[in-house]
């Protein structure tokens, strides 16, 4: 909003009465613009956490294998493996606690898919990477 006035005719109590009206608009328009913008920024932060609330999947026990599916699991891929090798690899470490299936899945498919010779090297460790990172829960 501008206003003209004429400076040869205004007195400077109008001149100051104006200027503020002026400056009294400016700030009601920043304050409604800055509360515009944090109305947004409320309904997009909250509309972006239902959306992860409802895409997020519970961890069900379904999900899981206990301590001793899982063990048994390695235990049988390593067997196998040496078996099919004609070594007699150990396992170092137990899976503690419950694991997701799909982690001792990704192990077992990493010990079949290892060739024999890396398998019965003894100067490397032949763990598969994926067998290392179980993640497990109590």
């Amino acid at each position: 909003m501008n206003f003209v006035f004429d400076t040869n005719r205004s007195s400077k109590h109008e001149r100051i009465a104006i200027s503020n009206l002026v400056l009294i608009k400016e700030k009601r328009f920043a304050r409604s613009s800055a509360s515009r913008r944090f109305c947004f920024q409320v309904l997009l932060f909250s509309s972006l956490f239902f959306f992860y609330v409802d895409c997020y999947q519970e961890n069900t026990d379904e999900d899981f294998y206990t301590f001793e599916e899982a063990n048994t699991r390695l235990i049988f891929a390593y067997v196998s493996k040496d078996t099919t090798c004609n070594t007699n690899r150990r396992i170092t470490a137990f899976v503690p606690g419950r694991s997701r299936k799909k982690d001792i899945e990704l192990c077992m498919s990493a010990v079949a898919a290892a060739s024999c010779e890396s398998w019965a090297s003894t100067s490397i460790d032949a763990t598969p990477a994926t067998c290392k990172s179980i993640e497990f829960r109590y």
